[in-house]
């Protein structure tokens, strides 16, 4: 029979509650970072909209990708790489808004991604915080 003193309780939490949380977070990373594309994608598909709107960012950034492609005018102003982006998408694909938007929403995602393994040396909770922010915003 073993001595009940040098028997340790490995079932026993270690730490204080910070460093739980990080653990819990560490062991189920893959699963989190599926919900909050989760719910990032059905919430881009439930506002997702095809028409564009022409008093809003959406006609501006389409025309600065389009003076961008026909006169080489770089966007000085309001989100500088999302025309370029646009641009190049209306190069390969014409003026199709369904595809810009499409494109868009997987960007959206993008973020959940980069955060997540970002932090991933460091800490799991800043990560894990700023991708349920995204994901409910």
């Amino acid at each position: 029979m073993k001595n009940p003193e040098t028997q340790t309780k490995s079932s026993a939490p270690k730490g204080d509650i910070l460093e739980q949380i990080e653990t819990f977070l560490e062991k189920n990373r893959n699963i989190f970072l599926l919900i909050s594309i989760g719910i990032t994608s059905l919430l881009c598909y439930l506002l997702f909209d095809a028409r564009m709107s022409f008093q809003t960012d959406d006609s501006e950034y389409v025309l600065m990708a389009k003076n961008f492609l026909s006169h080489g005018d770089y966007p000085s102003y309001h989100g500088t790489l999302y025309p370029v982006m646009l641009g190049l998408l209306m190069k390969i694909f014409g003026m199709k808004v369904v595809i810009f938007k499409l494109f868009s929403s997987i960007f959206y995602c993008c973020p959940d991604i980069v955060f997540l393994y970002g932090f991933q040396r460091e800490s799991a909770l800043p990560g894990f915080v700023h991708n349920a922010y995204l994901s409910f915003n």
